[in-house]
């Protein structure tokens, strides 16, 4: 019995007490910029993800491929798709190691216009027609056979409006 009447008591000594909790409210300014998406897409309408580079038949020491790819904006106002390289491509063999092996003379040019680095060296292209892109470099002159080379073309695409 003094057990139930010491609960009891306890009980009611505990929601006998109001809770408080301090509290404050802060504003969080946000905004958003709604942006154009430009995109290059392959004869599939599929974004361009990679390309795989082949021996030339007539010269053993250049690689290159070609795709027809398309420039896509979501914006129906923009006229044309500014294009450059963000920096010089890659296409390496055993990266950071001792005998690293890189690719020479690595090219990319969109309808025969080789494209450049930096946004002082953007070319303006139409969207929605058909372009021709070549990627084009030089064997390194150390390459062994069956090396896998690698790299990035890193490519920016801005609209032209």
């Amino acid at each position: 019995m003094k057990k139930l009447t010491l609960s009891a008591v306890m009980f009611a000594t505990l929601t006998s007490f109001a809770a408080y909790a301090d509290y404050s409210q802060q504003d969080i300014n946000i905004d958003a910029e709604i942006t154009d998406v430009v995109s290059l897409v392959d004869s599939h309408n599929a974004k361009l993800g990679s390309m795989t580079l082949t021996r030339d038949l007539h010269d053993s020491q250049l690689y290159s491929s070609a795709q027809t790819v398309q420039l896509k904006t979501t914006n129906p106002g923009d006229v044309g798709v500014n294009i450059y390289l963000e920096r010089a491509p890659t296409l390496i063999a055993n990266a950071g190691n001792l005998n690293e092996k890189a690719f020479t003379a690595l090219s990319v040019s969109l309808d025969a216009q080789e494209l450049e680095v930096g946004l002082g060296g953007a070319a303006t292209f139409n969207k929605d027609v058909d372009f021709n892109l070549v990627v084009s470099a030089t064997v390194p002159n150390n390459a062994s056979t069956g090396e896998r080379y690698t790299g990035i073309i890193p490519l920016m695409l801005e609209s032209a409006a």
